[in-house]
């Protein structure tokens, strides 16, 4: 039988996994998108389209380097991975305004106007738009990431515990309440 620490671990280090490899495949993505905005369109126009997607391409690189962090163990890892997670969580459309964005695992669950109520997709995506052209109302959750946020949450008095800082750093279980 395994014991806390070791359950919590396989579940950590999967989680960190999900980030890394969402990230990665995000901020390829994204990168590809910077550079293709910043070579095709003029000068101006360019660097207008390529800024919203530098900022979600630092976003999939922050997914890599939390987690790396969550898979050391480091206690800002694990706060960081909560709230990536919680950010993954809600899906909504409203006139004017659109937001969906997953790393790694997406499990959707949706309402409203969509053509697929359930979905299950492996990547990343980041999808936030604003505009007169965004009609209709969708609403649902990323069920992974919830699972994955309550899951970090649950588990936050352990932070401390099992929390490897960098030297110098002070002792996490004395920040952590």
């Amino acid at each position: 039988m395994r014991d806390d620490a070791s359950s919590t671990g396989v579940v950590e280090r999967f989680l960190a996994l999900v980030l890394i490899v969402g990230g990665v495949v995000g901020a390829l993505v994204s990168l590809r998108l910077v550079l293709y905005y910043l070579h095709s369109a003029g000068s101006s126009s360019g660097w207008v389209a390529a800024v919203p997607s530098a900022v979600i391409l630092w976003l999939y690189i922050w997914c890599v380097i939390v987690g790396l962090r969550l898979w050391r163990r480091e206690s800002r890892g694990w706060k960081w991975a909560t709230i990536l997670f919680s950010m993954q969580i809600p899906i909504f459309t409203v006139p004017g305004l659109h937001y969906d964005y997953y790393a790694g695992i997406a499990v959707d669950v949706m309402r409203g106007h969509v053509a697929r109520p359930f979905a299950l997709a492996l990547g990343a995506n980041a999808s936030i738009w604003l505009g007169p052209s965004i009609t209709g109302f969708v609403y649902g959750m990323n069920l992974f990431a919830c699972g994955a946020a309550v899951y970090l949450l649950l588990r936050r008095r352990m932070y401390g515990r099992f929390a490897k800082l960098a030297p110098g750093a002070p002792d996490a279980s004395r920040l952590i309440g």
